[in-house]
């Protein structure tokens, strides 16, 4: 047995909060004109009935209150829906809740977001006008907006977005530092192999290329060995996170992603290794050859 919400409403809700099906099909008008018997799980809600299968559910008869509903879809996660049942709301009425025919929230969708305002203005207004209501005091219902909750949701974004690029851009600083100084080490052990190189006529640019390859070549392999990790957590995450933690979505592999981590690698090699394949190549072959 498995608690729930039960949620009676109209078949195009899923339009008013962006939802969707992810298995199966929403109700039809004309199985909410006629009371059907039909229902929709939350994704939460599916997989604690029916596993990390959301097909198996379709099709399938479940019991709330006592009734029985068939199962016809699934809803994709949402946050907020993820543990409730979907109905018609004339089957909720007739068959759950008998005479209490109260509505507790009407979604309304205004055309444009600069006609939000004039849209609560003249929905006070009607519902003023049919509850009888004189004065705003007296009022028994209330009007929400969700644009500010839009605008707080995307000024916190906004503000993680450059958190993270902070963090990423010191990750790839102390990467660069780090590289840079291996890559002089190396310089330094190698002055007498060096030297030799350049006793037998070797030039300056073939010595610069030399050690600026081999950090772009440390670079790109701890490039290539980030990206396989990411991808084998993605690909984990794309099986565990479902049955262990829905709440967080579906993880997705990104080529572009891949690409330009990737590519960002071999940039922070080129620019690391700057510093130390130009002082390998001003080495005196004198000098280098008496290290």
């Amino acid at each position: 047995m498995t608690r729930c919400a039960v949620l009676g409403t109209s078949p195009n809700c899923l339009s008013f909060d962006n939802g969707t099906v992810f298995a199966g099909s929403m109700f039809t008008e004309a199985q909410y004109e006629a009371g059907a018997r039909v229902t929709l799980l939350g994704s939460m809600l599916a997989t604690a009935l029916f596993g990390n299968n959301p097909d198996a559910a379709i099709g399938s008869t479940i019991i709330i209150g006592r009734q029985e509903f068939k199962v016809i879809g699934v809803l994709a996660f949402v946050g907020s829906a993820d543990y409730t049942a979907v109905m018609p709301m004339s089957t909720a009425r007739s068959v759950l809740y008998g005479t209490a025919h109260s509505i507790t929230e009407v979604g309304v969708l205004a055309t444009d977001m600069s006609q939000v305002p004039a849209a609560v203005s003249q929905i006070s207004a009607i519902l003023d006008r049919e509850h009888h209501i004189m004065q705003p005091r007296y009022r028994d219902f209330s009007v929400g907006v969700t644009q500010n909750d839009i605008a707080t949701a995307a000024a916190l974004l906004s503000v993680l977005d450059w958190l993270t690029l902070g963090v990423t851009a010191t990750a790839l600083l102390i990467g660069a530092l780090g590289l840079t100084n291996i890559m002089v080490v190396t310089v330094t052990d190698r002055t007498h192999e060096i030297g030799i190189r350049k006793a037998i006529g070797a030039r300056r640019s073939a010595i610069f290329r030399q050690f600026l390859v081999e950090s772009i070549m440390i670079s790109g392999i701890a490039g290539m060995i980030g990206v396989m990790l990411g991808v084998g957590l993605t690909v984990a995450g794309r099986y565990l996170l479902p049955r262990y933690a829905p709440m967080w979505g579906m993880p997705a592999v990104s080529t572009a992603a891949i690409g330009v981590a990737f590519g960002v690698s071999l940039i922070i090699g080129l620019v690391a290794g700057c510093y130390p394949a130009i002082r390998a190549a001003r080495l005196c072959p004198m000098d280098a050859l008496r290290y």
